[in-house]
């Protein structure tokens, strides 16, 4: 069970599946996409995820001094932060995927109006 909310959640980092890029094709129509919902959605998930994960290990650290529950901490906490990280770099690379393609349509006569 565990592993499969995992997948579910390293799939879910929607950047990395629905945002494209302007082609290097000349001559194409600019089609990629030009929304930052998707990034701004990742940016919000991952900083969530990595804050909820750092506030739990300190939490529990300070509530437990003698480390008992330490391994169990960490099987909570590190596994959240890591999905948090990689949330975080699906918001970078729709970010700068969402940049390249206003530059391109801002450079393309057929766009502008």
């Amino acid at each position: 069970m565990r592993v499969l909310v995992l997948v579910v959640a390293l799939l879910t980092a929607c950047s990395f599946a629905t945002v494209t890029g302007p082609r290097t094709t000349p001559g194409k129509y600019l089609e990629c996409t030009t929304s930052r919902a998707s990034p701004i959605a990742d940016l919000v998930t991952g900083s969530v995820l990595v804050a909820a994960g750092a506030g739990i290990a300190y939490y529990d650290r300070r509530i437990e001094g003698d480390g008992t529950t330490g391994i169990m901490t960490y099987g909570i906490t590190l596994p959240t932060i890591a999905i948090g990280i990689v949330f975080l770099v699906a918001s970078q690379y729709g970010a700068s995927r969402v940049t390249r393609c206003r530059a391109a349509r801002a450079a393309d006569r057929r766009w502008q109006e």
